[in-house]
């Protein structure tokens, strides 16, 4: 019996540690947002427009972490700025009142 509370606790340890280093891994930015995104944002994002300053620099903190720690690739098609920056702005839109939320399983976004 005491054998098995221990495998049992040697497994909950293991997967705490799992869990832990693939919420760490999350990549954070560290350089300011692009001017030439922001135009972006400007131009195609009507939710972007409808923000408040404050949720405005939120929003674009959250385009350039999604960015970070998802790639975009095209499928016989070339992918620009323009696609990666509204492709971003499709992903963070739906969760943009959950500010916690994050795609931590969501490696690679395929167009």
């Amino acid at each position: 019996m005491t054998e098995i509370l221990v495998i049992i606790l040697i497994a909950v340890f293991i997967l705490f540690l799992l869990w832990k280093n693939k919420k760490s891994a999350w990549k954070s930015p560290t350089t300011p947002f692009p001017k030439e995104w922001r135009i972006i944002l400007i131009d195609k994002v009507v939710f972007y427009n409808a923000l408040s300053m404050e949720e405005k620099n939120r929003f674009e903190h959250k385009i350039q972490e999604f960015l970070l720690n998802c790639r975009i690739t095209g499928i016989n098609v070339e992918v620009n700025l323009t696609d990666k920056i509204l492709v971003a702005s499709s992903a963070i839109i739906p969760i943009f009142a959950f500010p916690e939320w994050k795609y931590t399983n969501l490696f690679e976004v395929l167009l």
